[in-house]
This record gives C-alpha cells, sequence and structure tokens, in this order.
C-alpha cells in the first residue's frame, strides 16, 4: 500500500486508471561524473500508471532488484501531511535494521544515523524506535532484499517501523522542523519543534525512488545509482567558504 496524505484527500485511495505506459528492454548509458565509473549500462523494464486526480506512480524492474516511485501532476503546491508505504510479507522473515539511537519519547529522526544492525523477526520489530535505511529482509532460500531509496531533493528520508502484531512493516517520516536551537558544547543546532507536514513541496514533480535490491553481490550492485540523477553540479558550481 502506498500514497500520498494531503490536506482534503488521499492519493493511493479509491484510485482510478486514466494511462498505462509499458517500455521494455530500455537500455541507458548513465555518465556519472562524481561516482567511481565515468559511465555504467542500465537495463529495465517500465510499468507508468497516470491516475485520476493528478497523480501516478512508476515501477521498474532490473536484473538486480525492483524500484517505485510516485508523482504529482498537480498545477498548485502541495502541503503532504504524511506518506503512506506498508509493506507486508507473507512470512514471519528475519529482519536487520539498525535503530535510532534517541530514547523513546523524544525525536528519533534527529540522530547521527550510526548504530549497530539488530536481528529479528518482522513481528518482533521494535515498536517504540524507528529504523533507518537501508534494512535487509531474509526471505529464505537465500533471497535476501535490501530497501534503499534514491533522489531525495525537498523531501524527508524514510524510516521503518513495525507494530509488533503483523508481518508488515511501514514507512514513518519526519515532520518538518520549524524551530531550531544551538547546543552546548559544539553549539549543534537540533530541532526542538516541527510542523504537522513532512514537506510543502512543488505540484508537479516526481518523489525518491524507492529501491528494493536483491543482487547476488550487493557490494557490487549499482541499482541505487541507476536511480539517482546523474549530474547534478559541475565542478565550477561548487562555492567555497
Amino acid at each position: 500500500m502506498i500514497g500520498l496524505v494531503l490536506e482534503d484527500r488521499v492519493l493511493g485511495e479509491n484510485v482510478k486508471v486514466r494511462r498505462v505506459n509499458r517500455r521494455s528492454m530500455v537500455e541507458e548509458t548513465i555518465v556519472s561524473p562524481h561516482y567511481r565509473f565515468s559511465s555504467f549500462n542500465v537495463v529495465y523494464n517500465e510499468l507508468d500508471i497516470q491516475l485520476k486526480g493528478n497523480f501516478g506512480v512508476i515501477f521498474r524492474a532490473y536484473n538486480e532488484g525492483i524500484a517505485y516511485r510516485l508523482y504529482t501532476t498537480a498545477k498548485e503546491g502541495l502541503t503532504i501531511r504524511d506518506e503512506v508505504v506498508q509493506m507486508n510479507f507473507p512470512k514471519d522473515y528475519t529482519t536487520y535494521m539498525a535503530y535510532s539511537t534517541v530514547k523513546p519519547g523524544k525525536d528519533q529522526y534527529a540522530m547521527a544515523f550510526q548504530n549497530l544492525y539488530t536481528k529479528s523477526s518482522v513481528t518482533g520489530v521494535k515498536t517504540d524506535n524507528i529504523a533507518f535505511l537501508p534494512i535487509t529482509v531474509d526471505c529464505g532460500n537465500e533471497v535476501k532484499l535490501t530497501l534503499m531509496e534514491s533522489d531525495l531533493e525537498d523531501y524527508p528520508g524514510m524510516f521503518v517501523k513495525g507494530d509488533g502484531k503483523s508481518t508488515s512493516l511501514q514507512g514513518t517520516f519526519a515532520r518538518y522542523p520549524t524551530e531550531l536551537k544551538s547546543f552546548a558544547p559544539r553549539a549543534m543546532k537540533r530541532v526542538v519543534e516541527r510542523a504537522d507536514y513532512i514537506a510543502k513541496t512543488e505540484g508537479k514533480r516526481t518523489y525518491p525512488w524507492r529501491i528494493w535490491l536483491c543482487p547476488k553481490g550487493i557490494r557490487k550492485c549499482r541499482l541505487i545509482n541507476w536511480c539517482m540523477p546523474w549530474p547534478r553540479l559541475t565542478v565550477s558550481e561548487i562555492a567555497h567558504g
């Protein structure tokens, strides 16, 4: 289950399809001046589902995994109160997750993104904490799926949580920060107040790619790089100071 929660409606409920576009065996050569390869080739199948209500979703299938992203085509700007991401599994698989180091009851989204990975079943995922990406789900029979995301711009990253009951995981997102304060001893700025929405953004745009990797060798997999916009900056555009 996926969708966007707006101020007046939920994009993803009671959907009606306007148009479906398919592309098969799409071949691209991606120039990547800021990567360890100057360029690389990619092949994928794509399904673009345009829905009534000025939004849609794109699915891509690669040899190394799958990816999807939402998009909106509204003329006016949008206030996104939340995003719906529910991942349902047929069995109580084993998971590997790194949780926030902030204690329950405090802002667990504001942290250093550094922690050891915890092994548990899907139903055993902590309910009083959130995990940051990537996470891995061991589906058995030597099949492991790693969840990542790419192309985040003007939008929060996704965290993952469980409900302790069902074999499903949910995405969760930090609300937009409205106030920051500096704290000793290093004058670090921290979020002290958040809005009731996750983003205010342009109405016509694409949203981050959500990627499930299923490679034989994850260290050699470049699927997350295939879903990145190359390039965004040249060296001459980087400011000094």
